[in-house]
């Protein structure tokens, strides 16, 4: 799914009791760099923005939840 990140790998260090999932770099960050670049820089967000940035992210859960079947843990900005 486009708005979502796929897992490239995953390994289990049973030594130090870590999992590790591989994900691939994004060279322009993620959603919460991009606020607090936004915030640094004293620009606000436009009504169209914030839109986008939901329906971006509710078609990526619903995904998940819906044709994946995916659990997932946590989710971040």
């Amino acid at each position: 799914h486009k708005n979502l990140l796929h897992a490239t790998g995953f390994y289990v260090d049973y030594s130090q009791n870590l999992k590790i999932m591989v994900m691939p770099y994004c060279k322009f960050g993620d959603l919460l760099r991009f606020i607090r670049q936004n915030q640094e820089l004293n620009l606000r967000f436009t009504e169209d923005q914030v839109l986008q940035l939901i329906v971006q992210a509710a078609n990526g859960l619903s995904y998940v939840h819906g044709a994946a079947s995916t659990t997932h843990r946590d989710l971040k900005p």
